[in-house]
């Protein structure tokens, strides 16, 4: 039996379907065939059954029929597939059983589009969601980050030795493969490594212990740090690795802050005092946490969603999806201003398969819920317009601004997000919520 998100389909073909096939790959192969005594194009079809193998030539006409007809046939089967068809049965076998001039008879299977199972309850949903926190200490820390963002740099004294928030340093930097004694090792990839870097002595900038290990330098040091790279670290070759930095610190400058008055409100935004600037931060800041309760709401009536779904999904559509994002991740990089060199390291089996495995789960959970919405949207009659898909398109391609796009995948895309976004209002419109205080490690 097949699996739930495929579909078998029998295709027959006519004797005259096969003696087409038969005598256009007889056609092909005798304008080839370079047997002695023979002129091209004029070797009997005896002679090149016995010169190629009747088995070979069988099923090359096999194959001229499998690409002929797979088409034709799941086009007038009207159903939404995916990916390419594969034949359902033994090669072999069906090669054995061709004889042209005669009906032919073939399986084949292929991924479809499947519909998911909703179950009775998803208008009484009973969820807890996470609150994000707002107050009025976040509008202070906002501020303090613009006095860092807009800091002057004086040159410090000759005695002057780095310190957490209140120096930077200019440095030269090697990294290393660190041992497990704790000795340099083999020099890390160039992407480790620079002249004449500033180094903003600030926690959370960094990986961490960069910085921590720097206090106390003075210029003219050269300080060797341990640190671990993070196992998000950008270049899968690092995530996790033990090294250390060699540091030659070249100066170091005192960071002034500027205070917070009038006159800093208006150099650094539009407002023209630093309480219009604080009520311009604060408002800004509760829209995003309004933002971030609403998506915090949405994944929790979604994780319950999930819980009356039933949906066999695709491996065909899993593994285009994960190319997908991996594609989308490499092309982020490089306009993040990661060069081509490094991103092309990067783009090997390797490297995919470790990023796959983490993506695949978010995937097929985020599959899983594009199905649930879509068979709500049908039950419900709620399925986005065409006119609600054009306008949405149109805006989407406002913001492109000329960009080459997928027309296809754009659709589909504005189509499902239009979707999901009809179905959240209908199931929170319902829905018993909870909102609960976040999680100090959330």
């Amino acid at each position: 039996a097949l699996p739930g998100s495929q579909l078998g389909v029998l295709i027959e073909v006519d004797a005259d379907g096969t003696k087409q096939a038969m005598d256009k790959v007889m056609a092909e192969i005798s304008k080839k065939a370079n047997i002695p005594g023979f002129r091209k194009g004029k070797v009997p079809r005896q002679v090149l059954l016995t010169h190629f193998g009747a088995k070979n030539v069988h099923g090359s006409a096999c194959e001229e029929l499998f690409n002929a007809s797979v088409g034709k046939a799941l086009k007038d089967s009207d159903v939404r597939y995916i990916g390419q068809a594969e034949l359902d049965g033994d090669v072999d076998a069906l090669i054995a059983s061709f004889k042209p001039s005669e009906p032919f008879r073939f399986k084949i299977r292929i991924d479809v589009w499947p519909q998911a199972v909703v179950k009775d309850g998803y208008r009484a949903l009973e969820v807890s969601a996470e609150e994000e926190p707002f107050d009025e200490a976040l509008v202070d820390q906002a501020l303090e980050e613009l006095r860092k963002k807009n800091a002057l740099k004086m040159p410090a004294g000759e005695d002057a030795v780095a310190a957490m928030d209140s120096t930077a340093l200019v440095v030269t930097m090697s990294g290393f493969f660190r041992n497990d004694d704790g000795s340099r090792g083999e020099p890390l990839p160039e992407i480790a490594e620079g002249n004449s870097i500033e180094i903003k002595m600030e926690s959370g900038v960094y990986m961490a212990g960069l910085v921590e290990g720097l206090v106390g330098a003075k210029v003219g040091d050269s300080v060797e740090v341990p640190v671990t790279f993070p196992e998000n670290a950008p270049r899968a070759e690092l995530r996790g690795v033990k090294a250390l930095f060699s540091v030659d610190v070249e100066a170091i400058s005192d960071v002034v802050l500027p205070d917070l008055d009038d006159e800093f409100a208006a150099n650094v935004s539009d407002e023209q005092t630093m309480a219009a600037l604080r009520d311009n931060i604060r408002t800004r800041l509760s829209e995003e946490a309004t933002k971030l309760n609403e998506a915090s709401v949405n994944k929790a009536l979604e994780t319950a969603l999930l819980e009356l779904t039933e949906v066999e999904v695709p491996a065909t559509l899993v593994e285009e999806r994960t190319k997908l994002k991996f594609a989308n991740m490499m092309t982020d990089f490089k306009q993040q201003g990661m060069d081509d060199a490094q991103v092309k390291a990067m783009i090997n089996p390797e490297n995919y398969e470790k990023y796959a495995k983490n993506a695949r789960p978010n995937v097929i959970r985020a599959l899983k819920l594009s199905f649930a919405h879509a068979r709500i949207a049908e039950v419900e009659g709620m399925a986005p317009t065409a006119q609600e898909i054009e306008d949405q398109i149109t805006l989407v391609r406002a913001e492109l601004k000329g960009e080459e796009v997928d027309e296809e995948k754009l659709r589909e895309s504005v189509e499902a997000e239009l979707t999901r976004e009809k179905v959240l209002e209908l199931i929170r419109s319902s829905a018993k919520i909870t909102m609960v205080p976040k999680s100090v490690d959330a």
